[in-house]
């Protein structure tokens, strides 16, 4: 039986982490790196990711090294993408889909249902890949976030000028949110007693709304915000808080001291103590526990639908609802649409002698409820020109099938267009 050595840190442990930059590696034989992206009408099957390459490799063959599943791609078809089957097609830089290219020669690739191509949306799929990269947690800022969203949703359906558009959306909103991190700085110092003496160098360290910490010993220096932060005596006694910088300040706290724990035991099911090794002065313990195989159940419900009547004016107005997540039409059954809650849907409503509507993204609710919809009368179209003809509404008459022995023309030529 393989064991597992499990270790605990006990006591008060100072939570801090670093901004770190991450230098990637390279190991040997590796050339570079290209950014995929796959996609089918509704949804992103794999988010704009960098596949990593060697030296030499076709895309092919770095695509089948990655850990996306491809079905097809030895064949040089690929018609299914972790496990979702469709009629791709791809493009990479300046308009190529061919697999066999040298991996070294494209910077992006996207498999979808439809060419979308453009320069625009290369330059956004890998501005999309630079921005999940970042490590200043520009992910966590909403102005950035909702650029994100916008550009993933609207990568499926972007023509170069909307592509151009999400792109510049989602380079303000990263540039804006940098700007914001170099704004004016504060000092922030910590003043700290400890079993009634007062701590020359106490450890501060604070997180901001996005996820960014800065520790430093005395004092640290941040942006104004809101913080939560932590000071302690560089060991496991520690207290924390949240405060509002808006200037310099001082914060000042009262740390605990002594030895918190004893002797920790761990017990198996029948109440034997595992065999361990407890360092009270470091604050860890070291504890031998035999792997366990487990077998879980997960249970998953369906929610029950809600009922939505969807009432118009005019009262003979068309719907045609269809769900976003497969396409598929929801027909009216007993005067309601049976909706799954939270879901999203579209719909369009038509009547003659109207103007259209269509809305997408529509969130169905929680419980039954009515939608109300009222078309715009369409103004009147005063440049038809009414034709004298033999067959005025396309029957003849209302009687027959709108067969005719009226000759046609055989040749282009003799024939007349209105």
């Amino acid at each position: 039986m393989r064991k597992r050595v499990m270790a605990l840190l006990l006591g008060l442990v100072l939570l801090a982490a670093a901004i770190i930059p991450v230098t990637a590696m390279a190991a040997e034989g590796e050339g570079g790196s290209f950014v995929f992206v796959a996609m089918n009408a509704n949804s992103t099957i794999v988010e704009p990711t960098r596949i990593h390459y060697k030296t030499g490799q076709t895309i092919q063959e770095a695509l089948s090294a990655s850990d996306i599943e491809f079905v097809g791609l030895e064949q040089g078809f690929i018609y299914e993408v972790n496990g979702v089957s469709a009629n791709y097609m791809l493009y990479y830089d300046k308009g190529g889909y061919k697999l066999d290219a040298q991996a070294s020669s494209i910077k992006a690739i996207c498999i979808h249902v439809s060419s979308t191509y453009s320069d625009a949306a290369i330059q956004l799929i890998l501005q999309m890949a630079d921005y999940l990269d970042m490590t200043n947690h520009v992910q966590n800022y909403p102005a950035a976030a909702s650029a994100y969203a916008a550009a993933l949703k609207g990568l499926r359906t972007a023509n170069a000028d909307t592509a151009g558009t999400l792109l510049q959306n989602l380079k303000d909103a990263i540039a804006e949110y940098a700007a914001l991190l170099d704004g004016t700085q504060y000092t922030v110092s910590a003043a700290a007693t400890q079993n009634g003496s007062a701590l020359t160098e106490p450890v501060i360290t604070l997180t901001d709304a996005y996820g960014n910490v800065t520790t430093g010993t005395g004092s640290a220096k941040v942006i104004a915000g809101d913080y939560k932060f932590s000071v302690s005596d560089g060991g496991y006694n520690r207290t924390d808080g949240t405060l509002t910088v808006s200037a310099d300040t001082q914060v000042s706290v009262t740390l605990p001291y002594g030895e918190w724990f004893g002797n920790i035991r761990l017990l198996d099911a029948d109440k034997e103590p595992y065999r361990a090794v407890q360092n009270r002065a470091d604050h860890t313990a070291e504890y031998w526990i035999e792997d366990t195989e487990l077998t879980y159940t997960v249970h998953v419900q369906k929610s029950d639908p809600i009922q939505l009547t969807i009432q118009t004016t005019p009262a003979e107005a068309i719907i045609f609802l269809t769900n976003d997540l497969n396409g598929k039409r929801i027909v009216e059954k007993n005067g309601t649409y049976s909706l799954t809650p939270g879901a999203s849907y579209s719909y369009t409503t038509t009547c003659t002698g109207y103007i259209g509507q269509k809305v997408e993204h529509y969130t169905a609710p929680d419980k039954d409820g009515t939608l109300t919809i009222t078309l715009e009368k369409a103004p009147a179209n005063g440049t038809l020109i009414n034709f004298d003809s033999a067959w005025p509404h396309l029957r003849q008459n209302n009687e027959n099938n709108g067969v005719v022995d009226y000759r046609t023309p055989v040749y282009a030529k003799d024939a007349e267009l209105y």
